[in-house]
Formats: structure tokens, C-alpha cells, sequence
């Protein structure tokens, strides 16, 4: 969705400082809200909290600017990157939620097909939720 935000098409009329606008105010609020939010986000990683955290904030700093954005990206693009949100957070609760109550039972399986696919998906949750990106605040 930000990448959609930033292009401009050829002969599109777009305010020449919408990117700008755009950039400037999810940056300082990302700065704002520290290490743990922006350095994924610059090493392409979506966490859950850190989208959802930014997003409110830049639509209170700057409410007028977020029809803008979708007017500029249009609501097919939105509404295909809000079932990504929906499945980031999907992710995120399986992962937090369900792995910590299945890692036991999936390593006491005796079948080790359905123990190797357990594992996968259980994988895929964390992979899915950014949650296999290790934060500022938890390197030791």
C-alpha cells in the first residue's frame, strides 16, 4: 500500500507535494515510536503493532490527508491490502496464541507427517506475523 501511495502514473494530477506529505509524516511517526517500529519497516518487515500503531497515529496527526491516499491508490488497492492486513493479524494471533498451546501436543504426535505439517503451519504463523524478526529491544 505505501509502495501504491508513492507511485505516480504518467499524466496522473497529483499534488507534486503528496509523496513528500506522504513519507514525511509516516516517518516522524515512526521515529517517534522507536527503534522497534521503524527498523523493520526500512528492512521490509510488517509487524502487526507497528502497522496498526503508525496508521492511527498518522490519521490523528494528519486526518485530511488519508482520503487523499485513498483516493490516490483507489479502492480496489485498498481493499486487496486490507485482507493482507487482515491476514498479517490472523497470523499474528495464531502465532501468539495457538503455537504456544500446540508446540507440545505437535512434538508429542506420533505420526511424523502430521508432526512435520504441524510444524509448517505453525511456521508460517510466525513468518506470516513478522514475529520470526528479532526487535531492537530483544537482541541481547
Amino acid at each position: 500500500m505505501f509502495q501504491k501511495a508513492m507511485s505516480v502514473m504518467m499524466g496522473q494530477n497529483v499534488d507534486p507535494k503528496f509523496v513528500n506529505r506522504l513519507l514525511a509524516t509516516n516517518f516522524d511517526l515512526m521515529d517517534g515510536m522507536g527503534m522497534d517500529t521503524i527498523k523493520p519497516f526500512l528492512q521490509d518487515v510488517v509487524r502487526l503493532e507497528g502497522l496498526l500503531g503508525s496508521l492511527s497515529r498518522s490519521f490523528v496527526a494528519d486526518p485530511l490527508f488519508t482520503p487523499q491516499i485513498i483516493f490516490h491508490v483507489g479502492i480496489p488497492v485498498l481493499v486487496d491490502w486490507m485482507g493482507h492486513v487482515t491476514m498479517i493479524a490472523l497470523y499474528t494471533l495464531l502465532h501468539n496464541a495457538g503455537t504456544p498451546v500446540l508446540e507440545k501436543l505437535v512434538e508429542g504426535m506420533d505420526d511424523k507427517r502430521n508432526r512435520f505439517r504441524w510444524r509448517r503451519k505453525m511456521e508460517a504463523w510466525k513468518f506470516g506475523s513478522g514475529s520470526d524478526y528479532v526487535l531492537p529491544s530483544e537482541k541481547n
